[in-house]
């Protein structure tokens, strides 16, 4: 009973933890291509086009992307070669960690990002301060910065409470206390809204929904403290001035310190969630990573590439635009670890179009491959493609992979394939023979000869290293005139011609 008892209980804690892994299942849009998937939008990074963070993904770049379960990290193992349950080397260990890593869920996301945003925001309003001043800012003066740009937003505060029906109040501090309007501009920004006050205001669509979100933002991070020294019957239009008066300065400087910690802790709240949100989505690199297994880079630079896209799209998420993060982050993934391929998996780069070209007519191969049973020729897959098929002789070309001369050949590995390559300058071996047979008899026809004259001779015929020398270079050697070598390679000349030394010729 005691053993029973304990199997049961050991398979309600397994089954608890695999429903801890678990994630929420989001909505798919319509099923795309795997392979199209994968190219993805390559051509957007071509060097020289325009560079990764001057490029955000549009509407239709973003694919609802199903976070991997617990499951799906122990197949990228089996697709590695190893197996899992046994953690010994770098890739299963690095896959058994982020497998234990709890998933988010869209509450959760929502919650992480809100908290990066106010970090984000206190960093924007430092970096602006020390532009303007040349020094860093004290938290005091951080809440002065975030105060005055709230009056700067007021005119944007009174049109969102107009579109929102909402009673604008009689003083500063009712209007940015509204519950309803901090909920209302809160959340997924509303584009039927940023639409019509940016038809009345004249700016443009993206300035509006970054006034509104800096608007939240300096009315839900502004203390109690510091609000409370503002007087009550403070009008929205006095706030500028409030921003510079020492009066008022001196009375909320006394809280130095205590807005110092609480931006401190703003900060260090920040940073612990944008390591949260990586953590988190780690397994979200693993899934796009084994769809390019086997594409020229091992599967830890696919993971790091892909950690490294992670992290830029942690940097660039914006909860407001209604997006979960694993939508918005497997864009960005994809979009590093594709470029990485097309840069470092080949030893010669292929500009990224033409990866892209290639892998078109990869996918067009296969499809014809099962509908015909058998290889198409270049023809068929020009047809398809709607080019030549010289064209299509050219791309399958480009797209081999190079092979290194010393490449290890058989199983001892005691040969190279530069061993099998054809010299094409190489003579045939019967020429080979004959001209080392030649060399042979002429070397013992010039042993007949004073050693003077034999000299003379292999210098003028260049029969050492195949480069003839002029009658003056070769008198130079023996300090003579040229008319004297040329005397003595005529009486050599001579010689070789009697019949006892031309018969070995």
């Amino acid at each position: 009973m005691k053993q029973e008892n304990s199997k049961r209980s050991k398979k309600s804690e397994i089954t608890n933890k695999k429903s801890d892994l678990e994630f929420e299942e989001e909505p798919k849009e319509a099923d795309k291509d795997e392979s199209a998937e994968d190219e993805g939008s390559e051509e957007d990074f071509e060097s020289g086009d325009m560079s990764e963070d001057e490029f955000n993904p549009s509407k239709e770049d973003l694919e609802e992307e199903e976070m991997p379960t617990e499951q799906d990290v122990k197949l990228a193992l089996l697709d590695a070669g190893d197996e899992p349950g046994i953690v010994d080397d770098p890739v299963r260990m690095y896959l058994h960690e982020i497998g234990r890593v709890l998933l988010l869920t869209a509450e959760d996301e929502k919650i992480l990002a809100k908290k990066m945003e106010a970090g984000k925001r206190i960093k924007e309003i430092k970096e602006s301060y020390i532009d303007q001043n040349g020094r860093a800012p004290g938290a005091t003066e951080i809440l002065l910065c975030m105060l005055r740009d709230l009056s700067n937003l007021m005119n944007i505060l009174h049109l969102l409470q107009l579109e929102l029906n909402i009673t604008p109040g009689n003083t500063f501090k009712e209007n940015i206390s509204d519950n309803t309007l901090i909920a209302s501009i809160s959340n997924e920004i509303d584009q039927r809204l940023t639409h019509n006050i940016a038809q009345k205001t004249g700016q443009p669509i993206p300035d509006i929904e970054q006034s509104i979100i800096n608007l939240y933002l300096n009315m839900s991070l502004l203390p109690k403290d510091f609000l409370n020294a503002i007087d009550d019957n403070t009008d929205s239009a006095d706030i500028e001035q409030l921003t510079t008066d020492p009066q008022f300065i001196d009375s909320i400087s006394i809280y130095e310190d205590k807005f110092q910690l609480y931006i401190d802790q703003l900060v260090k709240e920040s940073n612990k969630s944008e390591k949260h949100l990586i953590e988190a989505n780690l397994r979200l690199v693993v899934s796009v990573a084994k769809k390019h297994i086997g594409r020229g880079m091992p599967l830890l630079d696919l993971l790091q590439e892909g950690n490294m896209g992670l992290i830029r799209a942690v940097e660039k998420f914006d909860y407001h635009r209604g997006y979960k993060f694993s939508t918005y982050a497997t864009w960005w993934i994809r979009q590093a670890i594709t470029r990485a391929i097309a840069d470092q998996a080949r030893t010669i780069r292929i500009p990224v179009h033409m990866v892209e070209t290639i892998n078109k007519l990869l996918s067009v191969s296969r499809h014809l491959s099962q509908e015909l049973g058998r290889e198409p020729t270049p023809k068929e897959i020009g047809d398809e493609l709607e080019i030549s098929p010289e064209k299509v002789r050219e791309i399958i070309k480009v797209s081999q992979l190079p092979i290194s001369l010393e490449a290890p050949i058989g199983e001892e590995e005691d040969s190279h394939l530069g061993d099998f390559i054809e010299d094409q300058n190489a003579l045939p071996p019967p020429d080979a023979a004959s001209r080392q047979l030649l060399k042979e008899q002429i070397e013992d026809v010039l042993d007949s000869l004073t050693p003077r004259e034999r000299r003379v001779l292999q210098l003028r015929f260049g029969l050492e290293d195949g480069r003839s020398r002029t009658l003056e270079e070769v008198g130079r050697e023996f300090n003579v005139t040229r008319e004297r070598i040329r005397q003595i390679e005529a009486k050599a000349l001579r010689k070789l011609r009697h019949p006892t030394r031309s018969r070995k010729l």
